[in-house]
């Protein structure tokens, strides 16, 4: 038998089973070595102009002493600091050494680094990738439409002459319907959950609407297994915050590691578990059924439900009907998770919307009251007129072919937790409802182009408008495409001609731009020829250096960050002090992540954030290796929230702290940028 890797522990798992119904197992462990090897410490990346060691381990297991030569192969977009490429280092037999060769990074992009270890018997090479990147602020351009018949498109990308060498990126996009766009990415969208209860459940929504969507095409049994293992990961997280309720009142779902049950998320966690259910994963037996019985403990007699503390961001005091809202809301995750319209919890709430919709409401709530009556089996005539209503209040670009709705048109007291019309949260509920209500396909067809055509990449904004809009997208019919040739255009010259129809709708098309970026910019044009509608997204970016662009400053949102010192010796540790004020029209936010990064060869005092948690200063953290985010609750208007936090040199490096930022997580526009600080740690 052959086993890969240097050092590695191995399970072996034995089963065997007879005829009679006999059953046996037997596990060993087998531990394969080699007795020479060497394993690079290379930083997964840098920044642009960043001095740094890289650190190669060498393990000698031989029975001799060795004269070890390492090796690290040259390349023109790194300049060599130390005197050689080559290292000669002796290690006794049983022992683990090291050498260092310093490096500045010059060149932005991706880069093999490989390394050589020759102990005169054997080599052994390693090839690990390491990314540099800008050392300046990303400028983004996404255009996003779609072609119908016989239609054509014009787009400029500018390059800005300041932009830094090598980090332009340039491409289109082009998807010939819903099964292609959501196919698109999902291997980007199926990802490790992690974040606060509200994150981890619209990561895991999103997951598992991805993983639907995988199943759709082709994939191998590899990919299969790494997207379980993934998928399964986002549920052992998502446990984190699923608690059995003090009163005995179920399960429920808290926005961190501790705290009070919340209503909304327990309602929108239903959602997220009976699709795993539905995919065929395993979920313990009294999740569901938890969840229903602590939604239901806070049923009124009446049959409405209302959200303690406001709840939702969407579903808040400057709704007119909130009580109603939250009703639809609760009631249409019952029936989601399996509850029968005939149950009489469901008939009550049924009975209570009935009773109190208001035709003339806010399109949010239209559009869950009508998802709800419509599950719910209420009443037909009632239907109707909400369906009609909601219809309504549609805008509509009758250029572009699209239709959507905003999220209120009403004004009655304070919004408590955001601003903003939240269209992509409002359409794909308003397309669920129509599309469950029927007889408006017309007007379906038109939202989930507006849909389509406001993709943030592959997403829509937030986590949790991309998991609501895989829903609405999951929910509705295909685009047709009879017949239809669309040709790209750089500068004038034709470089891809792609036929979509029936049999290939379901295929992302990516033209790489970069090839045909020339200083003064490129002209992209697109035209189609034939029957039936494609998508498509145009994207470039380029970076600026940071004394040649401005930062993003919002007024609502204030982030500064200072440091009591840029140089210091290794071991040592630098002071950051944090100061975030939120200054916007709404009384309080409901949660802002403030994003902290550390320059290579520093890393981050992990107590330091368990004791801003315990004295509830923060409410909650995530460390990952260089990065460290900070979730912070309920922000009062005019507060000023203030913390420290150490950032410890662990090797001695020239570098650069940038990428620090804070925003709204339902409102990630309002982002408020610090600017970058070099750094400098010496033995």
């Amino acid at each position: 038998m052959t086993t890969p890797d240097s050092i590695t522990t191995w399970n072996v798992e034995a089963v065997a089973t007879t005829k009679d119904a006999r059953f046996g197992l037997g596990t060993r462990n087998v531990t394969v070595f080699k007795g020479f090897f060497i394993e690079p410490d290379i930083p997964v990346s840098v920044v642009r102009n960043d001095e740094f060691p890289l650190k190669i381990l060498i393990y000698n297991f031989d029975e001799r002493d060795s004269d070890i030569i390492i090796t690290l192969d040259q390349g023109d977009w790194y300049e060599l600091l130390s005197e050689s490429n080559v290292i000669v280092k002796s290690v006794k037999s049983g022992t683990v050494s090291s050498v260092d060769f310093r490096i500045k990074a010059k060149n932005v992009g991706k880069f093999m680094v490989t390394v050589r270890g020759d102990n005169g018997k054997e080599i052994d090479e390693v090839i690990k990738e390491m990314r540099v990147e800008p050392d300046g602020k990303a400028l983004e351009e996404l255009i996003n439409g779609a072609l119908e018949n016989n239609q054509s498109m014009n787009a400029t990308i500018t390059l800005l002459d300041e932009r830094i060498p090598n980090s332009e990126d340039a491409y289109i996009k082009l998807q010939g319907g819903i099964e292609a766009i959501t196919l698109d990415g999902a291997e980007n969208y199926i990802q490790f959950v992690s974040g606060c209860g509200e994150q981890s459940t619209s990561k895991l929504a999103v997951n598992i609407a991805a993983y639907n969507n995988l199943l759709k095409g082709d994939i191998t049994d590899e990919q299969m297994f790494e997207f379980e293992n993934m998928m399964t990961q986002g549920i052992e997280h998502e446990m984190i915050y699923v608690i059995d309720n003090s009163d005995g009142t179920g399960k429920s779902v808290v926005w961190h590691g501790s705290g009070p049950p919340d209503q909304w998320l327990t309602a929108w966690a239903v959602f997220a578990f009976q699709d795993l259910v539905d995919a065929g994963f395993i979920v313990d037996d009294d999740i569901i059924p938890g969840f229903q019985d602590y939604l239901l403990s806070t049923q009124n007699d009446d049959g409405s439900f209302e959200f303690e503390n406001v709840g939702h961001w969407s579903i808040n005091s400057k709704l007119a009907r909130v009580k109603l809202t939250s009703t639809a809301y609760i009631a249409r995750a019952l029936l989601y998770s399996g509850y029968s319209e005939d149950d009489t919890a469901i008939q009550k709430s049924i009975g209570y919307i009935e009773n109190n919709v208001d035709p003339d409401g806010d399109p949010y709530t239209l559009a869950l009251t009508l998802l709800a009556l419509e599950m719910g089996d209420g009443s037909t005539t009632l239907r109707e007129d909400i369906a009609e209503k909601l219809f309504s209040k549609k805008h509509e670009d009758t250029q572009e072919g699209t239709i959507w709705w905003s999220w209120t048109t009403s004004s009655s007291g304070p919004d408590t937790y955001r601003s903003g019309t939240n269209i992509i949260e409002t359409t794909g509920y308003a397309i669920m409802a129509l599309d469950l209500h029927g007889f408006f396909s017309t007007t379906v067809n038109k939202a989930v182009k507006y849909l389509l055509t406001h993709r943030e990449g592959g997403c829509f904004g937030s986590t949790h408008d991309t998991a609501v809009a895989f829903q609405a997208l999951n929910s509705v019919d295909e685009f047709f495409i009879e017949d239809l040739t669309v040709t790209a255009y750089a500068n004038g010259t034709e470089i891809r001609a792609i036929r979509f129809t029936d049999e290939n709708k379901d295929i992302t098309y990516l033209i790489d731009l970069r090839p045909y970026l020339e200083p003064g910019g490129l002209e992209v044009k697109l035209t189609s020829v034939g029957i039936g509608n494609i998508f498509y997204q145009i994207y470039y970016e380029q970076y600026i250096p940071w004394n040649q662009t401005e930062l993003s400053k919002p007024p609502e949102l204030i982030l500064n960050i200072t440091y009591d010192t840029t140089n210091i010796k290794v071991n040592d540790t630098i002071t950051a002090e944090v100061s975030l004020i939120y200054n916007g029209d709404s009384p309080s936010l409901k949660m802002v992540l403030i994003d902290l990064r550390a320059p290579v060869g520093f890393s981050f005092i992990e107590n330091e954030f368990i004791d801003l948690l315990n004295k509830g200063t923060i409410n909650n953290y995530e460390i990952r290796d260089r990065q460290t985010m900070v979730y912070i609750d309920d922000i009062e208007k005019g507060k000023n929230i203030t913390f420290t936090y150490s950032l410890r040199a662990d090797k001695p490096i020239k570098g650069t702290i940038q990428g620090n930022h804070a925003y709204d997580m339902y409102n990630p526009a309002m982002d408020s940028e610090v600017p970058p600080v070099e750094v400098e740690s010496n033995l």
